[in-house]
């Protein structure tokens, strides 16, 4: 057998393996639901639900379901082509379903089988000040199945009469009729979509009065369907043109937050500062290698300790040496500390107060630090001071932060007073909804804030940490221009050769601040490729750095310091009775 045998071999087999379950698999669907409302003289409702199955696989209960507030009675069921199966009825606390049940239960197979429901619903009709009021869901929401529905509402007098409001979602296959005393509604409808209707009908058709009155008159009725109704019309405008609507919604996002980009957000240039150095040779400024990392990648550095301990040995606080074992030692001096910032100082005191005969051995505590909670108390302490330290410089501007927040919670409440102002209190233009919102929600989160943003974030400005419409200020951009020049001439190959450090001490001073800015094990590499000229002390820096780096707490480190209504209101979409669904199980 050749190799393309085997492989069509394999091909089948692996799609038969994907086929089949799906086609074996148990499932239902509901060809037909026919449902007729016949409202009584007395004010009860005699309702006969005839429900068309088909059946692919073991079913052993056929059922419908309804809320705990509906009032039935003389409640009974069978089956078409079996008249003897079993009916039970559940209440709330006896059902799967946590609602009333009407149960059809036998053994159920592979066939199309039509379930059959009666009932009479004794408090559907509601007494108001000068009429009666039928307002209901008269097909469930809780129908999980697309279908054909025909619904009947059978009234004692003519329907002429009366005044009533259709709450349907769509007009697929939508079609009423009256005749004489009859209403008939005929609607394909959605999974998990429901037909409402609120009907005010004339005392007259009664011979008594319900038991279950409301106190608000017709006009009352008349008054928010009217509103509901201009409400509703926004809404199908607005899902009759939601190709515009979707793209001008999106078109905001992405022209504010360009515009706030473009004005608060990107950098200072060059010209706008007086600045056009390329290399910095020197340090630019006499800020501590942490601070310095906040200048050049405007974030905390992730080699914080590794920082501190190479700035404190390069200072002469401490010195380190190897041991026979080659475990990393740090060894205290007499410097005294008086001059240090509360940050150097905190881990300072932490290390010498550790000290075993004034020597601290790193490389059998650095794993132990972690779980030492003093150790995190000095860390908290460190993280504290650079974070005060960055707001009292002010390093970035505010504005742009403040106008990208607002734009972005606006733009979120546009779509949430969309909501609630034209589809509150229904679920029936769910669908709708949901093939509008999710492309809007998902190109403003994603495309705009995560892909562009953040893609721009990492080329440009070197991964920093905050919003990129927190620029610098115009004097810090200078430092921060000087300090990525700096960075730059450190790890540029070319430059070092062509034009090394004035002094062979300056490589120390280097070493520490490429320990910031996560470039140690660069510079490392750039002095071994060119063999340059740098002292024993150096070699011995590089070495500490490059242990260091390797110890990043990063537990802490930058996300820490970087910045419907209740039964028989007066109208509105899903604000009456009614409601519950059919299934097979």
């Amino acid at each position: 057998m050749n190799k393309k045998s085997i492989f069509l071999i394999i091909t089948i087999i692996f799609t038969l393996a994907l086929i089949l379950p799906q086609v074996s698999a148990k499932y239902y669907s509901i060809e037909n639901y026919n449902i007729t409302y016949n409202i009584q003289e007395n004010t009860q409702i005699i309702v006969n639900e005839a429900i068309t199955y088909y059946l692919n696989g073991s079913f052993t209960e056929l059922y419908i379901q309804k809320p705990d507030d509906i009032i039935i009675s003389e409640y009974n069921g069978y089956i078409e082509k079996d008249k003897n199966a079993e009916f039970i009825f559940k209440n709330k606390n006896e059902s799967i379903s946590g609602e009333k049940e009407l149960i059809l239960k036998g053994n159920f197979s592979n066939e199309q089988i039509t379930a059959y429901f009666e009932y009479t619903i004794e408090n559907a009709i509601l007494d108001i000040n000068d009429s009666h009021q039928f307002f209901y869901k008269i097909y469930g929401e809780k129908t999980n199945k697309s279908t054909k529905t025909n619904i009947q509402i059978i009234l004692p007098e003519d329907i002429n009469n009366t005044t009533y409001f259709m709450h349907v979602f769509n007009k697929d296959n939508y079609k009423i009729e009256e005749s004489k005393n009859i209403l008939s509604i005929s609607k394909n409808v959605k999974s998990n979509e429901y037909i409402e209707i609120n009907m005010l009908i004339p005392n007259t058709y009664f011979t008594q009065k319900s038991n279950y009155k409301k106190e608000y008159t017709s006009k009352d009725v008349l008054k928010i369907e009217n509103k509901l109704k201009k409400k509703l019309n926004i809404g199908l405008f607005v899902l009759e043109h939601k190709k515009i609507y979707l793209l001008i919604y999106t078109l905001i996002g992405f022209i504010g937050f360009y515009l706030i980009w473009r004005f608060f957000g990107k950098e200072y240039s060059k010209k706008e500062v007086n600045y056009f150095g390329e290399y910095e040779r020197d340090l630019p400024s006499k800020h501590d290698p942490i601070q310095a990392n906040y200048f050049a990648n405007g974030r905390f550095t992730k080699y914080w300790f590794g920082s501190i301990i190479m700035d404190l040995v390069n200072q002469k606080y401490l010195n380190f040496e190897k041991d026979k074992n080659d475990d990393l030692i740090l060894i205290k001096t007499n410097k005294k500390i008086d001059i240090l910032n509360s940050a150097y100082k905190s881990l300072y005191n932490y290390i010498t107060k550790k000290m075993i005969n004034n020597r601290y051995n790193l490389t059998k505590n650095k794993f132990n630090l972690v779980m030492d909670l003093e150790f995190k108390k000095v860390q908290k302490e460190i993280f504290e001071y650079y974070k005060n330290w960055k707001t009292e410089q002010e390093l970035f501007e505010k504005k742009g932060n403040i106008y990208f927040s607002l734009l972005f919670f606006g733009y979120i409440a546009i779509y949430i007073i969309f909501i609630s102002l034209i589809f509150s209190k229904t679920n029936l233009i769910a669908p709708e909804i949901a093939y509008m919102t999710i492309p809007m929600i998902y190109i403003f989160i994603i495309s705009i804030y995560l892909k562009i943003f953040t893609t721009f974030q990492k080329l440009v400005y070197k991964d920093r940490s905050t919003f990129l419409s927190n620029r610098f200020t115009k004097k810090n951009r200078v430092l921060n221009l000087k300090w990525m020049n700096f960075n730059r001439y450190i790890t540029d190959f070319s430059q070092i050769k062509k034009y090394p450090p004035r002094h062979v001490i300056l490589w120390e001073k280097y070493i520490v601040y490429a320990t910031a800015f996560g470039s140690a094990k660069k510079v490392n590499k750039i002095i071994k490729a060119h063999n340059l000229n740098v002292s024993s002390n150096t070699t011995n820096m590089m070495f500490l750095a490059t242990y260091t780096t390797s110890i990043t707490y990063t537990s802490l480190s930058n996300g820490s310091i970087s910045g419907s209504g209740s039964s028989g209101s007066a109208g509105g979409f899903g604000g009456g009775m009614g409601g519950g669904g059919a299934g097979a199980r």
